[in-house]
């Protein structure tokens, strides 16, 4: 997995094909038919964006909320 940061990365092809699906599609509601495309793919966003613009795209209390799963796991 890529390890994004708070600023974006560039990315470079190997890395693009790496994390992207051949041909984008939905299967069963899922982009690309399988979570661990759908993760894959996006941790590529995520690492390209950086976590500063990604956070600006989700509610704050939402971010907190999720917080809390994210030290259960």
């Amino acid at each position: 997995m890529l390890n994004p940061q708070l600023e974006g990365q560039k990315i470079n092809v190997e890395q693009y094909y790496e994390y992207t699906p051949e041909k984008l599609e939905i299967i069963d509601g899922i982009l690309t038919g399988e979570i661990e495309w759908a993760k894959k793919l996006l941790n590529l966003l995520v690492y390209n964006l950086g976590v500063k613009e990604v956070a600006k795209m989700v509610p704050l209390d939402i971010w907190k909320e999720a917080m809390l799963y994210a030290k259960k796991d």
